[in-house]
């Protein structure tokens, strides 16, 4: 039954991550659609914060009057980009729905914002070292043939390490990564993935910095060494620095952001391939699985391990577990993340606010019982969940 349930809630869009090669003469139309597409996302920006403050003016006056207001919806930002078109003759040589994209990426954005999911936009600039713009499929404008794939205004481009697309692709995302180019195939499944296997297995799983898997079952999974390319990477970084305040931009220091990207590549590869890799291993082997809501943005505020948790990247282990789970017909639990799951003793439910951070055993006052940090806290983590699994739902739940 839990499979069933699972399978209703399969994931609609995937993505399938792409290298390319793309020529010279590709690469500056892919700069130049790079530039527009931050030109109008400034530029309606600017626009959007304008129209905001007057609107914040007039309900502080109280005008009874509303006509003065601005309706912020989608007809004004098509209508700011419609303008800014016909100011800027060069935007028409850009595909038009990179455009659009760009605009409504800078809606969602001033949405979450509202929300207080997020802060406020910021201006995108050329400084940044990741770049991007996505294109829609219109009319079936995008369209694949073997290994290549057809885009407007680009031709064929050859993409390297593609795998079946199992539905009709809806967006591609053309992204510059640190010297690297990349094309992101966003599609909507419109064929029917099998179930794993049944285990009939649950597992919690509590995440942490010294242990940086702990399972319920007692497994603890180590994350990948790279302290070799880490100091690698440091050193390389202070080369940089110095190449840069001798001649700025010049070819050796050029050289030396090469190598730093190769480097920095390198970690990113290491660590992203064991997270797909032990993701799929745990939603192989268990049928539900339980994780803690992890307040990331609340963690950095520690500076004394800040720079472990960023390197850790929870977040995309826990993201890649859960699309696999639901991908796969598995269930997958998150939990609150104010639920006390490392000071709770998993035996008699006795709650210890003694603990601290550089305890890693501690014995239950309460039963004797000794507990093993990381453990105790996965064990906790499960229990949690198939509580919130077994608790009725409402009427069509």
């Amino acid at each position: 039954m839990v499979v069933r349930w699972c399978v209703l809630f399969m994931p609609e869009v995937l993505s399938c991550k792409c290298s390319i090669n793309p020529n010279w003469d590709l690469k500056i139309a892919f700069w130049d659609a790079f530039g527009a597409s931050r030109f109008v996302s400034n530029n309606v920006r600017q626009k959007v914060r304008q129209a905001r403050i007057h609107n914040k003016i007039i309900d502080k006056n109280y005008s009874e009057s509303k006509d003065e207001k601005i309706w912020i919806n989608r007809s004004f930002y098509n209508d700011c980009l419609r303008e800014l078109k016909h100011e800027n003759p060069f935007l028409y040589e850009i595909d038009s729905t990179a455009l659009q994209e760009s605009t409504e990426r800078l809606q969602k954005a001033y949405q979450r914002y509202d929300k207080r999911l997020s802060g406020e936009p910021k201006i995108k600039t050329l400084k940044n070292p990741v770049q991007s713009f996505t294109i829609k499929n219109i009319k079936n404008s995008i369209r694949l043939k073997d290994n290549y794939i057809r885009l407007n205004k680009y031709g064929f481009i050859k993409l390297h390490g593609l795998r079946p697309i199992l539905g009709r692709i809806q967006t591609v995302t053309i992204l510059y990564d640190k010297g690297r180019w990349y094309a992101i195939l966003t599609y909507r499944i419109e064929i029917r993935i099998d179930p794993l296997p049944l285990t009939g297995k649950a597992v919690g799983i509590d995440v942490g910095l010294k242990n940086y898997i702990t399972l319920s079952t007692g497994e603890v999974i180590a994350k990948p060494d790279t302290r070799d390319l880490d100091d690698k990477i440091k050193k390389q970084r202070k080369i940089v620095s110095r190449r840069f305040q001798v001649s700025p931009y010049g070819s050796n220091y050029l050289k030396a952001i090469e190598q730093l990207q190769r480097l920095e590549h390198k970690r990113n590869d290491i660590i992203n391939d064991f997270h797909h890799k032990i993701s799929k291993k745990i939603v192989t082997e268990y049928d539900i699985i339980v994780m803690e809501t992890l307040n990331i943005k609340g963690m950095l505020k520690n500076h004394h391990v800040s720079s472990g948790i960023h390197d850790a990247a929870w977040y995309k282990l826990k993201q890649k577990i859960k699309y696999k789970a639901e991908l796969y017909g598995k269930t997958f639990i998150e939990i609150d993340q104010w639920f006390a799951s490392t000071k709770t003793c998993h035996k008699c439910g006795y709650k210890n606010n003694n603990i601290t951070l550089k305890d890693r055993e501690w014995n239950c006052p309460k039963c004797g019982t000794q507990h093993e940090r990381d453990h105790n806290a996965a064990i906790n983590i499960l229990n949690e969940g198939l509580k919130t699994l077994k608790k009725p739902r409402g009427p069509g739940g």
